[in-house]
């Protein structure tokens, strides 16, 4: 659960044991030799899981926040472009072989008919993304002079800087969990180590709704698909309460000589699927950084 807070104690306990050593200057034997070097080892990879860490979420705030979107063109930055390289104007022919290269990738992108029966076309893969910008940098080294041109690209980078744009699409019934249980361990802990508690799982919410961050084009993708099932972890959430309440209660009917009869209902069913399904939330909970982990391959790295 704290595994950040370990992750520290770690590399303090390092440069505490770093410390001693050099004030003790006594040979060690080899079984001192052998702890230090498994002291050392965990310290190493307790630094090399941080450096990850800190990579993985430097890497978020990045696309998020900090990458620009890919810049727009006119034409008048494009004539002083030419002049200053001494360049002349663009032909006919190499503006009308520019457009139709804008116009053929289209023909890479999803198409879909619109509420009228038009056609239309938007981005739904990484791959379709990556040629467009591809044809846009090429568009743009070509210092295009000519108002068709520049109009056309501009129209198409800014399909390309929609498709990019991420937005937030995790499961906000997740995050209500982790508070509602991060809530109940700070009170059962009391006053001593409630903020360690609170700053743990306020980390793993962050990095969480970081790495649910999704790309439009693959948003984009799940518009268009005919699925149109619950978010994962929503369904997840979902079954695991449901366990409880459809848990069977079972009744024991005893018919008596004096033809009386007693009822004897069992619960014992709802109740063990009510700790378990606990249990299951919990660890869901805990481990939200695990759910981190995997949103951030599928919406930063694989683009699925």
């Amino acid at each position: 659960m704290n595994k950040f807070l370990v992750l520290c104690a770690m590399l303090l306990n390092g440069v505490q044991f770093a410390l001693a050593q050099t004030e003790n200057a006594a040979p060690l034997d080899s079984g001192s030799a052998t702890e230090v070097a498994t002291n050392w080892g965990e310290v190493a990879l307790g630094i090399l899981i941080l450096l990850g860490a800190l990579a993985i979420i430097a890497h978020m705030i990045y696309e998020c926040f900090i990458k620009k979107p890919h810049d727009a063109l006119t034409v008048e930055a494009c004539q002083n472009a030419r002049k200053e390289q001494g360049l002349k104007p663009m032909t006919e022919a190499e503006a009308g072989e520019l457009l139709v290269k804008m116009d053929d990738i289209l023909d890479s992108w999803t198409s879909y008919k619109g509420e009228n029966e038009e056609d239309l076309w938007i981005m739904t893969k990484y791959s379709q993304t990556k040629k467009t910008l591809a044809l846009l940098d090429e568009v743009a080294a070509a210092l295009p002079d000519n108002e068709n041109v520049v109009s056309r690209y501009n129209e198409l980078n800014q399909s390309y800087n929609e498709a990019m744009k991420r937005q937030y699409n995790g499961s906000t019934a997740y995050i209500i969990l982790c508070v509602v249980v991060a809530a109940l361990f700070c009170w059962i802990g009391g006053s001593g180590g409630w903020y360690n508690i609170a700053i743990t799982f306020g980390l793993q919410i962050a990095v969480y709704w970081l790495a649910s961050m999704t790309p439009t084009y693959l948003l984009n993708k799940k518009a268009l698909s005919t699925s149109r099932a619950p978010k994962f972890m929503n369904g997840m959430i979902a079954g695991i309460l449901g366990l409880a309440a459809t848990a069977p209660t079972y009744t024991t009917v005893t018919k008596w000589s004096d033809g009386s009869e007693t009822k004897e209902e069992d619960n014992s069913a709802f109740w063990i699927s009510a700790i378990f399904s606990l249990v299951i939330l919990f660890l869901l909970a805990i481990f939200m950084f695990v759910v981190a982990l995997l949103n951030y391959l599928r919406n930063y790295v694989l683009h699925i």
